[in-house]
């Protein structure tokens, strides 16, 4: 099967920009998430209405066709925050919740204000998530993702995520990712782990992420 590039493309218009890929950082400071890239000659400037199919990646000599960076291969750079934004969108019906580093703020009188939890924005369809969020727990519980990501799964709960491999080029190891969340039917957690330098997301990251998703959850491994 076949897809249409102008498809593609406008999939990629629609759902990566509400994680401010293709964005300069300084256009996102209203929302609160450093912007990622998608790969281009001008990456950080050109905006994402104007690439085409095929991204020139002049210095290298390289044509980077959409598939490529569906993948997150070649010059697609994002952050762990858009990443785990990510995985709690695909577990949250395909909304995102609006980020927060502080759980609560108590005074010396001992009253105390919680942050609430709060809708941020639709990336993506609930039928889109749903797709979505099947192929991820296929890849952490399925008969071929076990291989590669099985360590993420916390014992007794359904558990969705997806590892990954970041190349850095050269003679260095890679990058070592996971993004998942936990259970996959009303998810309680969602998490992106880095290990910089890890090698393999399945040697590193994945394990990690199974023991921090299980530790939350009250069953510590």
């Amino acid at each position: 099967a076949s897809l249409h590039p102008a498809v593609m493309r406008d999939d990629q218009r629609h759902v990566a920009p509400g994680f401010g890929v293709g964005r300069q950082a300084a256009t996102m400071a209203d929302d609160g998430v450093f912007a990622g890239i998608v790969g281009g000659q001008h990456q950080v400037q050109v905006a994402l209405e104007v690439l085409p199919q095929f991204c020139q990646v002049k210095d290298a000599g390289l044509q980077i066709g959409l598939w490529v960076q569906g993948v997150g291969q070649a010059q697609v750079l994002v952050t762990p925050l858009q990443m785990a934004l990510l995985a709690a969108a695909v577990a949250n019906d395909g909304v995102a919740m609006r980020p927060h580093l502080v759980d609560a703020v108590e005074w010396s009188d001992g009253s105390r204000r919680a942050t609430a939890p709060e809708a941020w924005r639709r990336i993506a369809a609930p039928t889109s998530a749903a797709v979505v969020r099947e192929a991820m727990q296929q890849a952490v519980e399925g008969r071929w993702g076990r291989a590669f990501a099985g360590a993420a799964k916390v014992p007794g709960v359904p558990t969705a995520g997806k590892s990954g491999t970041a190349e850095l080029g050269g003679s260095g190891e890679p990058h070592s990712w996971f993004i998942g969340f936990a259970p996959v039917e009303g998810a309680r957690i969602a998490v992106a782990v880095v290990v910089e330098h890890g090698g393999r997301g399945a040697e590193r990251a994945v394990p990690l992420a199974g023991q921090l998703m299980a530790f939350y959850l009250g069953l510590g491994r």
